[in-house]
Formats: structure tokens, sequence, C-alpha cells
């Protein structure tokens, strides 16, 4: 029989009943006004709302969390996943296309620190979700743009660096492990495009 801490985990959020629904109704209403979704995602961020990876139940030896609301997290990541989409349009010209990417900059580094944990967590279900949202091609802009600011953050989810920061570990899970060498691929194809190499090598030798 599964202990308690894994019934708590693993149960069905009220919200999925009708959350497609919702997250569709609020992605007609920002769509007016792109500028909104930073403000509707700082919302979904608030602790009251947004499961803290490692907040409940145990934590394991690197100080990852396993205990958070797994359904739940995978609800909001698909919602905050579906808003960032609408950042970026086929016909946007490039000054709309900054102007909606900047509406963003505020809630991002909120948003990036969440998505880490959820990455580096051995919860496999919440690690693939999080790393599917380099799919997105509005959130690699994103990323791109605050690449030297907020890239070895994510490298160190990645490669699951030890709390000391003199060793990392890798996933249990083989589909974790595969996506996350391929947007550790990703991040240094980005590392590439800019101007300086210095940046490169510094942000890869944290990890």
């Amino acid at each position: 029989r599964p202990s308690g801490m894994v019934l708590w985990r693993d149960q069905t959020p009220l919200i999925g009943l009708y959350h497609e629904a919702l997250v569709k109704c609020i992605g007609a209403l920002v769509s007016a006004d792109r500028t909104l979704i930073g403000p509707v995602i700082g919302a979904l961020l608030h602790p009251d709302i947004w499961p803290t990876e490692g907040s409940q139940g145990v934590m394991t030896s690197g100080g990852r969390g396993s205990g958070a609301n797994t359904p739940k997290l995978i609800l909001l990541l698909h919602e905050v996943d579906t808003l960032i989409t609408l950042l970026r349009k086929k016909d946007d010209l490039e000054d709309q296309l900054e102007t909606n990417a900047s509406s963003f900059d505020v809630h991002f580094p909120s948003l990036v620190s969440r998505l880490c944990l959820c990455i580096s967590s051995d919860n496999s279900r919440t690690s693939e979700r999080a790393l599917q949202m380099f799919q997105n091609d509005a959130f690699s802009y994103m990323v791109k743009r605050k690449l030297t600011e907020l890239g070895p953050q994510f490298i160190r989810a990645l490669c699951r660096c030890t709390n000391n920061g003199e060793g990392f570990e890798v996933s249990w899970n083989p589909t974790v492990r595969k996506m996350s060498f391929f947007v550790l691929t990703e991040l240094e194809g980005y590392y590439n495009q800019l101007d300086s190499s210095d940046t490169e090598s510094e942000a890869f030798s944290i990890a």
C-alpha cells in the first residue's frame, strides 16, 4: 500500500477537472494585451499557488525535494508554457516581440528559479515537464535575452551540482538524462552566439 506521503503527492487536484478550459480562457484574454502575460505568470508563481518542490515530504541527499504535489505542479508548468507561447507570434515585428518580452523580465528570474528546482528534482515527471519548456520558441528567446544572468543557474540545475559545488550527479531516469543533455547542448549553442567567448567558459566552469 502506498505511503501517506505518496498518496498526498500524487493526488489529483480539483482544478485538473477544468484546468485546460481555464487556460484557454486566460490565453484569450491576455492575447488582447500581451504585456499582461508577465503579471499573470507572476501571480501563478506565488507560494500560495505554486507548490515548491521539496516543501513537503522528504529531501534527497543532494538537497532536492520530491514531495511537491506532482499533478498540480505539472498543470501549472503546462499553463505557464502555454502563456509564454503567446509572447511570440509568427507575424510579430522585432519591436513588438521585444516589448512583450520586456514586460516579462521582472517575473522571469522567479520562473527560472522554480524551473531549476523542477529540473533538478528526483521526480522525473516534473523534471521532464520543466525541460520541455526549452522546446518553446518564446521561452528560448527569453533565455537568450537573459543568458549571462540566468544561464549559470540552468547549468547548475541540469548538471545537478552538489551543495558544496565540488561535483555533480546524473538523474536516475534515462529520459531526463537525455533531455538534460539536449538542453545543455542548446545552451552551449546560445553561448556560442554571444560576442564574448569569456562568458561561455565562465558559465560552463560553474557546473
